[in-house]
């Protein structure tokens, strides 16, 4: 049976698959970066808190990097790394930057802006003024041609370098008339509708994976050899996959549920409106919610399972988990009593969320669902922030909603109970006949969107 559903790539994996927006980063405590310095003849990387920098606009092709003091600490590592490796690749200087992005999404500070102060101070001002004369819309750029041009970055380096060479419009480095061709690595469509590829070979291309697609010519055989959950599904040929810094990434969309394994291979769902299911049934289905607890998407999304959880009980193993907060000192706090509560007490967490998502405030619902609250009272004063938000770091997860089924990352998952129901009962042995129960009425008609 085929299913109005999506699991795909998702286009904004944070650094691990290439977009870095200033304007989605979730922060966290104060951790900040250790610049160390290049002084290789290829490439320079000065140090940031070094007093000697040079100013922004003084000198063309120089590459800058902004990091945010908050980011978590393996970011800012994938960053400077980046910034390293594409400096050496260039024969170009290259320099990280403190910056505070509450100033550029708000306009307003934050304690990063005392962070980075403290860093040094007048490199800070030197950021924050040309920043505020020169918009950027990437965590990367350079100055060239008069104005600031914004740099998309990529894990593959040799692509990184390309996007660099490319969208300069003054003079460029030498160096960019002898870079390489970024590796075409082979894949197979395996497929039984009409997908069309080409959105997602731009997309493949623009992350440094420019694939070379053919379509199977046996699908049952594949849907075996591959051992697949779904059609569409788009398989990367491993053999294939030989520069170390492709083959680096798909290992990293994996790990953040984007891509899947087969054997050497890499196994894609890219998002369709024909796909269907061909997976293994469980008997309870997992699922994990990421979000923050002030985000209306969120809300939006908790209320359209809780639903899905009330009629299928313990066969719909569901989990709300958290990433850094965005609205402020009330919602990391509310993050931590809610992750204290599922903790101490699943059993009436549900009935706290209904609660507290119709609008009640957070100790009207402790007192109306009976929870203990010296036992969350003594979780919160024992739990910190990263701790709630360290699996959502090690995915890279930084929207709210995001959602994950079965390990996997489920892209564009719907809104709805009954849609929800429906993807949870294609994976679950419903012996009981709950499937069969209609959930939609009073469906959410609020547009579906991202906090982050």
């Amino acid at each position: 049976m085929r299913k109005n559903i999506s699991l795909g790539l998702s286009l904004m994996f944070c650094f691990g698959v290439l977009f870095i927006s200033l304007f989605s980063f979730g922060c966290t405590n104060p951790n900040p970066i250790n610049n160390s310095t290049n002084n290789g003849t290829n490439g320079t990387v000065n140090n940031s808190t070094n007093a000697n920098f040079t100013p922004i606009g003084s000198e063309e092709n120089v590459l800058l990097m902004i990091y945010d003091p908050r980011m978590p600490a393996s970011t800012q590592q994938e960053l400077i790394s980046a910034m390293n490796n594409v400096a050496k690749e260039l024969k170009i200087k290259a320099e990280p930057r403190c910056m505070d992005y509450n100033i550029i999404k708000t306009g307003q500070p934050s304690d990063a802006s005392e962070i980075c102060r403290n860093q040094n101070e007048e490199e800070f001002e030197d950021t924050l003024n040309f920043i505020q004369n020169h918009p950027v819309t990437s965590s990367f750029f350079m100055y060239n041609d008069g104005k600031a041009i914004s740099i998309m970055p990529s894990q593959v380096n040799i692509k990184f370098a390309h996007n660099i060479c490319d969208s300069l419009t003054g003079t460029k480095p030498d160096s960019c008339n002898s870079i390489p061709k970024v590796p075409v690595i082979d894949a197979i469509l395996i497929d039984n509708s009409s997908y069309n590829s080409t959105g997602f070979l731009s997309q493949m291309d623009s992350y440094g994976l420019p694939i070379s697609l053919k379509t199977s010519e046996d699908i049952g055989s594949d849907i075996e050899k591959y051992k697949l959950d779904y059609l569409p599904a788009i398989v990367i040929i491993g053999d294939s996959v030989t520069d170390q810094d492709q083959k680096g990434l798909c290992e990293m969309m994996v790990s953040g549920g984007l891509m899947t394994k087969s054997g050497n291979d890499y196994v894609i769902y890219p998002s369709s409106d024909n796909q269907e299911y061909l997976g293994q049934k469980y008997d309870s289905v997992d699922m994990d919610v990421y979000v923050v607890s002030y985000c209306p998407y969120g809300r939006q999304m908790e209320n359209a399972v809780l639903p899905v959880k009330k009629l299928l009980g313990d066969k719909l193993n569901l989990t709300i988990k958290f990433i850094s907060a965005m609205h402020g000192q009330k919602e990391a706090e509310e993050n931590l009593r809610q992750y204290c509560i599922q903790e101490s007490q699943k059993d009436k967490f549900w009935d706290y969320l209904t609660c507290f998502n119709g609008g009640t405030d957070a100790e009207t619902c402790l007192n109306s669902t009976g929870i203990n609250t010296t036992m969350v009272d003594a979780c919160m004063a024992n739990t910190t922030q990263q701790t709630i938000a360290a699996d959502a770091a090690s995915k890279r997860i930084y929207s709210s909603p995001t959602t994950y089924l079965q390990g996997q990352k489920y892209d564009k998952m719907p809104r709805t109970p009954e849609q929800i129901k429906e993807i949870v009962c294609e994976r679950l042995n419903d012996d009981d006949g709950l499937c069969d129960t209609d959930l939609s009425s009073g469906a959410s008609t609020v547009p579906s969107g991202h906090c982050g």
